[in-house]
């Protein structure tokens, strides 16, 4: 595992500088975030081929990224699969009508885009798909 980054913060300046500092670093962690929770859902396509070197070394490239980020303290969340309640943090693309949800449950189908957290907060909203029962099972 990485080793954890150590955080020096220094307090000078108009609080309307510290704030702008901190809206730098999420307006790089969340992109960064994002697209390495891309690149891990494409990696699983390519499990079975860990046994060339390569691509062992792109597995093992991606996870020191993802404990870099965890040092630092952010957090990437897929929702796939998860049970959906109205007013969550979550931003709905659709509502999409199927079979396997029973009455009265909503599921995330899909998560479009991971929810990423700094620090225990949100920086980002995951956008998401969430699945319904049909209309006639409501």
């Amino acid at each position: 595992m990485a080793e954890p980054i150590q955080h020096t913060v220094v307090l000078s300046g108009k609080i309307e500088d510290i704030i702008e500092r901190a809206k730098a670093v999420e307006r790089i962690l969340v992109p960064l975030a994002v697209e390495l929770w891309r690149l891990d859902k494409r990696l699983v396509k390519l499990e079975g081929a860990r046994q060339d070197p390569a691509i062992q070394a792109l597995f093992d490239q991606v996870r020191r990224i993802r404990e870099i980020l965890e040092s630092a303290k952010v957090e990437i969340r897929d929702h796939t699969g998860a049970s959906y309640a109205d007013g969550t943090s979550l931003k709905v693309l659709a509502f999409e009508e199927t079979k396997e949800i029973m009455p009265g449950q909503m599921r995330v189908l899909e998560t479009v885009k991971p929810t990423i957290l700094w620090t225990g907060q949100i920086i980002e909203r995951g956008e998401v798909i969430v699945g319904i029962p049909p209309a006639q099972a409501r």
